[in-house]
């Protein structure tokens, strides 16, 4: 016994000090593989994450990430941050800077990190916060190595795997880890992984990738997405708990059917007189467009949008009663309050989840069921024999069925009382994007 007993004592030590002698490798610059510092403004030298899902109400995250820095533009790649609110414990959290010979310069502690809100320059308020490493180099090139670790009841998120993260960002080592119990499951999509060493080593109950080695990619003008030519790893659970509520993604179907029946539900009614306000202005009209273009009307002359993220992870709108009073909302709350007034005069509509983008459009994957982790907006949908019309709720000034650059021609998430499906919203032709100006000029004796 006391034999196995010392084995195990200087198997302990041998793999300390082997793990540590690793780890001091890495914090030198001038071990950095030649092949890698081409093109890179940061190397990531080692990339670990780890995530336990134990059980459907609980799931662990572990990072631990070292990146070699060479100038001013790898510092905006550092990713030294973690984002949280009140469902997430965060357990550790801390960033070590070394010089270029790996000699320490400074260790910052959780309490050191910049702690501030997540609100975005459109939003009035967000629940959301973010506590991010600050730290301006004395020289290049140096080394951070940054840990965070937290817990959380949520478990509808698990974080996409993009091992080659951007442009001038070189791969040393990435792996990738996702442990889960059996009555969770887990989807997964790969994409773009058949040019790239990548290593699967994934087995029941457990995922598992790692990256090494990749060099740096070079941006080029008028070439795709980052992200269509990149390694992605998309993964979500089968069966997961969020804020209170326990779901499943199975197919798109059932998850729209249950979050129309769980988060929509009851959220649309409104007070006597707006109803009767409503039905006067639609007197005598028949055509269920004909109504639907006087509601649209009149949400864009009474409400305006302001962006208030908070409740069930800015996930679920707000009453449309508390619309009506404030005359605002957000777009899921000015989506659902126009749904309302449409079914005080019979037109039905449905409540659709969309990525919203001008610069970059993206259609929801059919082929990869997740909990609106694809969207980013809302807008109403209402489905007609003669092909669908959209409203943009959030838009004062925006023609009825008119979605422009924002939210057209892509597959969007809608949620139906029957279930949830993938529909595309309008491609515009040529000629419905023409514009058209006349004007009368008359021109002074000065020019």
């Amino acid at each position: 016994m006391f034999y196995r007993e010392f084995l195990l004592v200087l198997f302990s030590i041998f793999f300390y000090f082997q793990v540590n002698a690793q780890d001091a490798n890495l914090l030198n610059s001038l071990t950095v593989p030649l092949h890698l510092k081409e093109y890179s403004n940061l190397v990531v030298r080692s990339d670990y994450t780890k995530i336990e899902i134990s059980s459907i109400k609980k799931l662990s995250f572990y990072n631990k990430r070292i990146v070699t820095v060479f100038n001013a533009e790898g510092d905006k790649k550092i990713d030294a941050y973690i984002s949280y609110d009140t469902s997430i414990s965060i357990n550790k959290l801390q960033a070590v800077i070394y010089d270029a010979l790996g000699n320490q310069i400074k260790k910052i502690r959780k309490s050191d990190f910049k702690d501030v809100s997540a609100v975005s320059d459109f939003s009035l308020y967000e629940e959301s916060r973010i506590k991010y490493l600050d730290y301006t180099p004395t020289a290049y090139p140096y080394t951070v190595v940054f840990e965070k670790e937290y817990t959380t009841s949520n478990t509808a998120y698990i974080p996409r795997w993009n091992p080659l993260e951007n442009y001038y960002v070189s791969i040393q080592k990435n792996q990738f880890d996702v442990i889960y119990d059996a009555s969770v499951g887990i989807n997964k999509l790969e994409r773009n992984f058949e040019d790239y060493s990548i290593e699967n080593n994934s087995k029941e109950g457990h995922v598992s990738y790692k990256a090494e080695n990749i060099k740096a990619v070079k941006y080029e003008a008028l070439s795709p997405k980052f992200k269509e030519i990149t390694p992605q790893l998309y993964i979500t659970p089968i069966n997961f708990h969020y804020e209170g509520y326990v779901g499943e993604t199975k197919d798109w179907s059932s998850l729209g059917k249950w979050m129309h029946d769980q988060l929509l539900q009851g959220r649309t009614a409104l007070p006597l007189e707006t109803k009767n306000e409503i039905r006067n202005l639609v007197d005598g009209i028949e055509d269920p467009i004909e109504k639907a273009k006087i509601v649209y009307q009149y949400v864009q002359d009474n409400t305006r949008y302001i962006s208030v993220q908070e409740g069930i992870g800015g996930i679920q709108p707000i009453e449309a009663t508390k619309v009506d009073e404030m005359k605002y909302g957000d777009c899921k709350g000015l989506t659902n309050y126009t749904k309302a007034l449409l079914e005080v005069v019979g037109v039905k509509s449905n409540y659709s989840r969309v990525y919203a983008s001008s610069k970059n459009p993206v259609s929801v994957d059919k082929d990869f069921v997740s909990f609106v982790g694809q969207t980013n907006h809302v807008i109403l949908n209402i489905p007609t024999t003669n092909g669908d019309v959209w409203l943009e709720c959030t838009d004062q000034t925006s023609p009825f069925n008119y979605n422009g650059s924002f939210t057209d021609d892509r597959d969007v998430f809608v949620i139906a009382p029957d279930g949830g499906k993938i529909v595309h919203t309008k491609t515009y032709s040529a000629e419905e994007n023409t514009r058209e100006t006349k004007a009368d000029i008359k021109m002074d004796i000065s020019g």
